[in-house]
């Protein structure tokens, strides 16, 4: 028991985190990570080896305060991205319904002490109790979703961080958390349109999240802050990211959303968000050779950006590299924002280089719902097409057929059940239902190329 409390220094590996500045370092340089994250690492760092519940985990970095499972989830992500980003490590092992272990030497010291007005305390406890540090620490994140804004006063760029951290959340209640905090840049500076332009972003994906009713309501309160955004500052990157976001994702408006999108890349190349988006924008649209640029570049900005590991392994599958798009596919399985379609894409990576028991086996995961089931054998269908098993695949088809009769909602793999049966005229059925922005990227899947010769495929895609 003494009078201090010490400054505990971990390193492992070419990495180490110093306690008093809640920072993660690679050879010296600090890595874009939220303090939270960092918390989050430094309960694993405390017991290296050793399996830690996420329970326990949640306890730690957020105390007795109440928060769902897919924060952790991320913070996970983002860590295991950044190692695999600096060193092409995870680190970082899932052990399944029991928790995490982090699988590296780890050197702990106390490097130096404060003055404190109570006894030591140990690393563990010290984290229980960090969140005042949380909120200093948030100053640290200097690029991707922290990018420095000389504009905001302290206070309000303390809140547009942390907007952009409860943003990558995949719940409601983590978006709504982020709305707050944008809503406070806007109360603290009304003539900056960043805290609009944020706002707005956010509302779009609650909108992807809420219900039907209080989607619509969302949806036109997006419109309504990333048009004041753009009123406000014409110049700016964020305005023009914003309002392309919302046009894209709500709107479908490709062409909209593209002219924003490169107007905000333009304004700023190192908007992390803007450079990712507009990838996307490229990649649905199948210019695949340029949304890697965008991609890549905003890989360079921030790597742990929600759902760029996905995009860029569909970028790569698309593109037939199938061992790229593996590897891409598999970092983006413990993102909380894709890992369900970064495990169809990684079966189809799979299924397409012949690797198809691991193609099958990487399917048996997923959830249970008819959607999934009708995504899995309909995956399944062209992974025994493939193998020359016909009578698995026309099963599989007998599955999907049924499911589908139930819910609609995945014209896509419903249309590969039955092009790997050769049953044509039902694949370009169900291909049809796909809106004509979606069409570009869907027909570069090397899965469908057995429809390229039939003449409804241009019909398809032109019509």
């Amino acid at each position: 028991m003494t009078s201090h409390s010490p400054i505990v220094e971990y390193r492992f590996g070419d990495y180490h985190v110093r306690t008093d500045d809640l920072s993660l370092r690679f050879r010296g340089t600090q890595l874009p990570l939220a303090p939270k994250v960092v918390l989050t690492l430094i309960a694993l760092l405390d017991s290296p080896g050793q399996v830690i519940t996420k329970d326990e985990l949640m306890r730690l970095v957020w105390g007795n305060n109440i928060v769902e499972e897919a924060n952790l989830t991320q913070n996970i992500y983002s860590l295991r991205r950044q190692f695999q980003a600096t060193s092409g490590q995870s680190i970082i092992r899932t052990l399944p319904r029991r928790g995490y272990a982090l699988m590296i030497a780890v050197h702990k010291n106390a490097v130096a002490s404060r003055p404190d007005t109570g006894p030591a305390r140990s690393p563990k406890a010290w984290l229980a109790g960090a969140a005042a540090s949380l909120i200093a620490g948030l100053a640290l994140i200097v690029s991707g979703y922290a990018v420095r804004t000389p504009e905001l006063s302290s206070d309000a760029q303390r809140s547009y961080d942390l907007g952009w951290y409860y943003w990558r959340g995949v719940t409601p209640t983590g978006v709504r958390m982020s709305i707050d905090q944008f809503e406070n840049v806007v109360r603290s500076e009304p003539a900056s349109s960043l805290g609009y332009a944020a706002e707005a972003v956010a509302y779009a994906k609650l909108s992807d999240l809420e219900s039907s009713a209080a989607s619509v309501a969302d949806a036109d309160t997006a419109h309504r802050l990333a048009a004041e955004a753009i009123a406000m500052d014409d110049g700016s990157a964020m305005s023009h990211a914003a309002r392309g976001f919302v046009e894209w994702d709500l709107e479908s408006d490709n062409v909209g959303a593209a002219s924003d999108l490169s107007d905000a890349v333009a304004i700023d190349p190192s908007n992390g968000f803007a450079r990712m988006w507009y990838g996307d924008l490229l990649l649905w649209r199948g210019d695949i050779t340029r949304a890697r640029v965008q991609l890549e570049a905003a890989a360079n900005i921030d790597p742990t950006l929600p759902g760029l590991d996905y995009a860029l392994g569909l970028d790569y599958y698309l593109s037939r590299d199938y061992a790229d798009s593996a590897a891409f596919a598999k970092v983006a399985l413990d993102d909380a924002w894709s890992s369900d379609a970064a495990r169809l894409l990684l079966a189809a990576a799979y299924d397409e280089g012949r690797r198809y028991d691991e193609a099958i086996d990487v399917l048996k995961p997923m959830p249970s719902s008819i959607s999934s089931k009708i995504a899995v054998y309909g995956t399944l269908a062209h992974v025994y097409a493939s193998m020359g098993e016909f009578d698995r695949a026309h099963a599989a088809l007998d599955i999907v057929e049924r499911l589908s009769t139930q819910y609609e909602g995945r014209p896509v793999l419903t249309a590969l059940a039955y092009a790997s049966n050769g049953r044509r005229e039902e694949a370009f059925a169900w291909l049809s239902r796909l809106p004509h922005s979606d069409r570009q990227v869907f027909a570069l899947d090397p899965r469908f190329d057995s429809l390229h010769r039939d003449p409804r495929f241009v019909h398809w895609l032109h019509g």
